[in-house]
């Protein structure tokens, strides 16, 4: 909602590979129910902004699907495609707590419901010549990606990824879980290549790769699973 003309101008000087704007329904009412100090037209600015700009060609859209907006999906992929976009991400809702879990769709053994919306929209994506990107709706252990790269704390701590950065909780099926902060070392006072090469970070990311048993730290998130951002199943046009 920040990107003026003068900011886009700005970023139109760096050799930028995406912009990514969170969008997470088709109308102002969805949209702004779901996240606190969103305005729905302005998103909708900055992507008309973007669409005009030398940037045109870099704009990719996420979409956190819920129970109260997976219907516009379909509609959404038709939305975006007026400004441009290509590539759509659709992540499921991260609900770190009870409070939310009435409004995540994936279960136990899946959501056949969703899987005819997600099927209706590849569908739809195909013909706009969209890139769409689909989380499972039923968890399958996969390993999460954010560990390939690191997460530096404002101290210069060094963690797998902004969750494992502080004390987080994750809940799943009904059940929360908390660690303590995961760190591997300070880039104040270690090499960073160092940290990132240290015995046990690579273990910890060979046990992403493998997808046979991810961290115990790891277990009660769903980025894990294929079920946010990490392995998404990717349908080209």
């Amino acid at each position: 909602m920040q990107l003026t003309e003068d900011k886009i101008a700005m970023l139109e000087k760096y050799p930028i590979s995406e912009i990514n704007i969170s969008l997470d329904g088709t109308s102002k009412e969805v949209v702004e129910n779901f996240k606190d100090g969103v305005e729905f037209e302005k998103i909708l600015l900055a992507l008309d902004r973007l669409s005009k700009s030398k940037l045109r060609d870099k704009i990719a859209v996420t979409f956190v699907a819920h129970k109260n907006n997976i219907h516009q999906l379909p509609e959404h992929l038709h939305l975006v495609k007026k400004y441009g976009v290509q590539t759509i991400y659709v992540s499921n809702l991260l609900s770190f707590t009870k409070e939310n879990q009435d409004m995540v769709l994936y279960t136990e053994n899946g959501n056949a419901e969703v899987d005819k919306i997600f099927a209706e929209s590849i569908k739809i994506a195909k013909r706009n010549k969209q890139v769409l990107q689909l989380p499972l709706t039923k968890p399958k252990l996969k390993g999460c990606q954010a560990c390939e790269a690191f997460f530096v704390n404002y101290n210069g701590n060094v963690s797998p990824c902004d969750f494992l950065a502080v004390t987080t909780p994750f809940t799943l099926f009904g059940k929360t879980v908390k660690n303590p902060p995961l760190v591997y070392g300070n880039v104040l006072f270690d090499d960073p290549v160092e940290i990132y090469r240290s015995k046990s970070f690579v273990e910890f990311r060979n046990q992403h790769r493998l997808g046979k048993k991810v961290p115990s730290v790891c277990e009660n998130c769903i980025d894990a699973y294929g079920l946010m951002c990490s392995n998404r199943t990717v349908h080209l046009p």
